[in-house]
């Protein structure tokens, strides 16, 4: 497939994105993060690497993917919705673990829930307007190739 930005091929082809993030891996959790208050860019981004740092610590040797969108609540301060593919030799309890961290990290609070394909997450994620899929690396802080987001929105299938 050719990726391709475009400002209307989130619109044009939510499906064909919602699809092809529910297929990307093998997701086990879904996170829906909030914040108390105001949070600027340069602190949402410090957030959700402190997370992606837990989650590449949850992977052990493994990369972990994640599927991350966000948005805009309805007081305008951002929120975040993920999927998670937790590996399966992760022994611990992971949606406790990721719903504290949440809130050490924030202050704010964590819905994370077992992911389930019926509930289309994948489609949800691609009807917001920012999304990405990214690898929680087990080389964060020590590979010289700089952050493994492989793809961003808005895409166009061809």
């Amino acid at each position: 497939m050719n990726y391709e930005a475009s400002p209307m091929s989130l619109e044009r082809h939510q499906d064909e994105a919602a699809a092809f993030i529910d297929d990307w891996a093998p997701w086990t959790h879904f996170l829906t993060g909030t914040y108390p208050g105001d949070r600027s860019p340069s602190a949402f981004n410090r957030d959700y690497r402190c997370l992606r740092d837990l989650l590449s610590g949850i992977g052990g040797d493994a990369h972990v993917p994640i599927a991350l969108a966000t948005g805009p609540q309805q007081n305008g301060t951002p929120h975040i919705h993920m999927l998670v593919a937790v590996p399966p030799t992760y022994a611990g309890d992971a949606t406790w673990l990721i719903r504290r961290h949440w809130h050490r990290l924030t202050g704010g609070n964590a819905q994370v829930r077992r992911y389930a394909s019926s509930r289309r997450a994948g489609k949800y994620l691609a009807g917001h307007s920012t999304w990405e899929l990214d690898y929680a690396c087990p080389r964060i802080g020590r590979c010289r190739r700089g952050p493994c987001v492989l793809v961003t929105s808005p895409i166009t299938l061809t």
